[in-house]
């Protein structure tokens, strides 16, 4: 009888391990406009709710203007205020309100709109 030779059994198959589903962690997001003038626009979401918005994502607002605007200034809010016809006191009404909701934020959070004064040229090291 001849002798036997043990067989071995290798399988190739690809084995399937089930990984855990991704950690949903918190990405911070920096919000930067160039050319911001009084940053209303980094703030835009204050006045108007938007729909699956959460601003809690959001790390830091920074405005870069050359000449930036004081909302505290009431040349400032002039200079704003000149941009809308003067018979569109719903504008007016708008404007005043948004000025009003980003100085009281601002005031709250000290860190709420970061503005520094920045040439248009070097706004893009930033970005």
């Amino acid at each position: 009888m001849p002798a036997s030779t043990p067989t071995t059994s290798t399988s190739t198959a690809p084995t399937t391990t089930t990984l855990p589903p991704p950690s949903v962690e918190k990405t911070d997001y920096y919000l930067v406009e160039s050319n911001a003038g009084a940053c209303l626009n980094l703030a835009a979401y204050i006045l108007s709710k938007q729909k699956n918005f959460d601003s809690s994502l959001i790390a830091a607002r920074i405005g870069l203007d050359p000449q930036p605007l004081d909302l505290s200034d009431i040349s400032s809010r002039r200079w704003l205020t000149a941009g809308i016809w003067p018979d569109n006191i719903d504008a007016i009404v708008q404007l005043d309100n948004a000025i009003d909701g980003v100085q009281k934020r601002a005031k709250d959070e000290a860190a709420f709109i970061q503005l520094a004064a920045c040439p248009p040229e070097k706004a893009a090291a930033f970005i």
